[in-house]
């Protein structure tokens, strides 16, 4: 990268977080990002003063809901979200969500989301859907805040649609207080990789917490200090609440293998390899973004084995 192009980076770095935060956040940010070498540290530096100016601007927001209690006592939900609707879905996601079906029990409802159903579910304000339609608002960041209402309002938990599943999903699961997955223990991002927003839920006020969070945050904001402010947001309810920290350094599920399989999607296909992935992990991690082969040189992909009937 050229050296203009480096500082128009970092011009625009600047004035986002400045946007949704104050100059003091910003010029620390970018300073910490152009003087420090170590990865690590900058990743650790960065994140502490963003989270610092999270904790100050929101910091009643926790103290509100982390000694409260959740009941909620109903169906068990898994939620999956697909914008544009079942029969748009390109095949390896169809595959993903037939697989969810599969593997639950009779007690279990399994909610496909789209454009025209989720307001059945959850009340986004006016004002967020008033920005999504302006664009202020990715369609990412409306899951984000859709996913944390669907669980805060009606329980269960939520998948995302490119998680494929290799065994059948306890009911414990579902209706437990706390249910995401652990990634890897020597991580260096803002969740320490003790949750996965892809994969996450239970009867937990963090969630009424974080729907909260995404609605006043938006109400004042056009912007966030993080793409991944959905972390920040969990992170900031770890670090004050005690009691939800307990409950997710003890039940979040941790799972080696997670993206094995999508590694190996455009590789040929190995009864064996496939074996050991459906014995050692419950979740998948995959992708329908960039180019899918069924096939090389006429013999099966990982990817054409899943989207086939066979794997059905």
């Amino acid at each position: 990268m050229s050296v203009v192009n480096k500082i128009k980076e970092h011009v625009s770095s600047f004035n986002d977080v400045r946007r949704c935060s104050n100059i003091v956040v910003a010029f620390k940010t970018e300073i910490l990002s152009v003087f420090i070498m170590d990865l690590h540290k900058k990743q650790h530096l960065i994140q502490g003063t963003k989270l610092k100016y999270l904790k100050q601007q929101y910091g009643d927001l926790v103290e509100k809901y982390s000694s409260k209690k959740k009941m909620l006592d109903r169906q068990p939900i898994i939620w999956i979200m697909w914008w544009q609707g079942y029969s748009n879905m390109p095949p390896i996601v169809k595959a993903c969500f037939e697989s969810v079906k599969k593997h639950i029990s009779e007690n279990v409802k399994v909610i496909l989301l789209t454009k025209d159903n989720y307001s059945d579910y959850v009340d986004i304000p006016d004002y967020i859907i008033d920005k999504v339609e302006k664009k202020i608002i990715s369609l990412t960041h409306l899951s984000d805040m859709i996913r944390m209402a669907c669980i805060a309002d009606n329980g269960g938990i939520w998948l995302d649609s490119t998680i494929y599943v290799t065994k059948d999903i306890p009911d414990s699961v579902i209706t437990g207080d706390f249910f995401s997955l652990s990634t890897n223990e020597d991580c260096h991002f803002v969740s320490m990789c003790k949750w996965s927003g892809f994969a996450i839920g239970g009867r937990n006020v963090v969630f009424d917490f974080m729907r909260d969070l995404f609605y006043t945050h938006w109400k004042g904001y056009n912007s966030f200090i993080d793409y991944y402010f959905i972390d920040y947001g969990l992170r900031l309810f770890y670090d004050g609440s005690a009691n939800f920290k307990k409950i997710v350094d003890r039940n979040a599920i941790f799972t080696e293998n997670l993206y094995v399989l999508q590694n190996n999607l455009n590789k040929i296909y190995d009864s064996a390899i496939m074996k050991h992935i459906i014995e050692s992990t419950m979740f998948c991690k995959l992708t329908w973004k960039g180019q899918m082969k069924s096939s090389i040189n006429g013999k099966q992909t990982f990817y054409g084995h899943l989207i086939s009937e066979d794997a059905r």
